[in-house]
């Protein structure tokens, strides 16, 4: 399950009107599943476009990208997809899902027309008695809180063993104490699963529960920090 992330001197640029705009600048980092990492900074900091690149939906400009031994640069869409599939756990501020399937299907999703080693329906069932969606298997997403309808996103990102969770701004559209309650279900997670977690908000609150804060500022890292125990 301990597959680092390292990325090497990463560089973003998009092209709009004839002006080249550059998102990413020189990032690099090494990211360990043992710890929990905040990216941290303000709308249009650049957080969002590093986490797409991570969870290999988008792709650098310029730099290097290694998921353990693996050249991810150097995959071709196909080998993309499944390093999506096998590795990489997604989570969103607006949930996505969909709300014609019930909420055991949403967590079903990822794995259609796929062959696992192992039970579908009761692995999916464990993940939502384990998020405290026991008696709600068969509702609807628009029956439930916001709060609920994220922690089926949750079971759903963790349905296939991945070695990291990405999560963008995953208590954005809860309210704090939701929020908190969610961002600790995260963390349990982790340590149980021994999945990493990666986390981009702009909330410096709740970044400093998690181990590592990397704070990114108009494209490139400003500082680093590590939660210090007492």
């Amino acid at each position: 399950m301990n597959i680092p992330i390292t990325l090497n001197r990463l560089t973003k640029t998009f092209q709009a009107g004839g002006t080249e705009n550059q998102v990413l600048k020189d990032i690099t980092l090494k990211l360990i599943s043992s710890e929990s990492t905040a990216i941290v900074g303000t709308s249009g900091s650049g957080k969002s476009t590093l986490l797409s690149i991570i969870g290999t939906l988008d792709r650098p400009t310029n730099g290097s990208f290694f998921l353990g031994e693996r050249d991810v640069l150097k995959m071709k869409a196909g080998e993309l997809s499944e390093v999506r599939f096998n590795d990489i756990g997604f989570i969103f501020q607006q949930f996505h899902l969909v709300t014609s399937l019930t909420v055991l299907e949403n967590v079903l999703s990822p794995l259609l027309m796929r062959k696992v080693e192992f039970n579908k329906k009761e692995r999916a069932i464990s993940l939502l008695e384990r998020v405290g969606l026991k008696d709600h298997f068969h509702k609807l997403p628009s029956q439930l809180s916001g709060g609920q309808q994220q922690r089926v996103a949750i079971a759903r990102a963790l349905i296939n063993h991945p070695a990291w969770i990405l999560a963008d701004e995953p208590t954005g559209n809860l309210d704090t104490g939701t929020g908190d309650t969610i961002l600790s279900l995260l963390l349990e997670l982790k340590e149980e699963t021994g999945c990493g977690l990666i986390i981009v908000t702009h909330d410096l609150e709740l970044a400093k529960k998690m181990d590592r804060q990397i704070e990114i500022q108009d494209g490139e890292i400003l500082s680093e920090e590590r939660r210090t125990t007492v």
